[in-house]
């Protein structure tokens, strides 16, 4: 995953089916246990709800969801579906059902946990974020025009106060450049120097 959208706010959303309320609550989340603390937060905000199911994404790459005894698969799936249809990260939606009195069968569960998610997730505040990898280049001076327009031209960056140079004039800078553009910034790079730039780092292939 190169990019996603991070929550930056707590939203909610709610539905209604045959009587039963869907309240969903979405809330930031950077480790499972911030996730797990929203989840309570949902719990004591709604003391009489039948359920509360739940499910997290994080960058990390921690995810997990819970039916709070729905039947399996029909409440914090759906969830978790949504999260990821919304390509969202850093969130932790929980979701409380107040019984209405008449079931809803597996397909109207899904439906229903599921719309509710969305509704919450739409409305909540989020930004984008994207994944950086580190580049780092041996150049000459003569090299370090070319690397400026190529970079400008990919969107990488760099600190020229960490730059690091040698007796003979060689500069050791680091580049940040967003992951799925990196073998085309290298690639851009070699080409306009005619080869004058050494890469350090990665070095799987693009060397």
């Amino acid at each position: 995953m190169c990019s996603c959208r991070v929550l930056d706010s707590t939203s909610s959303g709610k539905v209604e089916v045959m009587h039963s309320r869907f309240e969903a609550t979405a809330a930031p989340a950077r480790t499972p246990e911030e996730a797990l603390q929203a989840v309570e937060t949902v719990r004591r905000n709604h003391p009489k709800a039948n359920h509360v199911a739940f499910a997290y994404a994080l960058l990390s790459g921690d995810r997990r969801c819970s039916d709070d005894g729905e039947p399996s698969g029909t409440a914090g799936a759906p969830i978790l579906s949504m999260l990821d249809a919304e390509n969202t990260r850093d969130a932790c939606v929980a979701v409380a059902r107040h019984f209405g009195g008449k079931k809803l069968g597996r397909g109207g569960l899904v439906r229903a946990y599921g719309a509710a998610a969305r509704m919450a997730l739409e409305q909540a505040s989020t930004r984008l974020y994207e994944e950086h990898e580190d580049v780092l280049l041996r150049i000459s001076p003569a090299t370090a025009a070319f690397l400026h327009h190529v970079a400008a031209l990919h969107g990488a960056t760099s600190d020229p106060s960490q730059d690091v140079y040698d007796a003979e004039g060689q500069v050791t800078t680091r580049m940040q450049v967003q992951k799925d553009r990196v073998e085309a910034f290298l690639a851009k790079l070699k080409d306009v120097t005619r080869g004058d730039v050494i890469i350090l780092q990665p070095t799987d292939g693009n060397t």
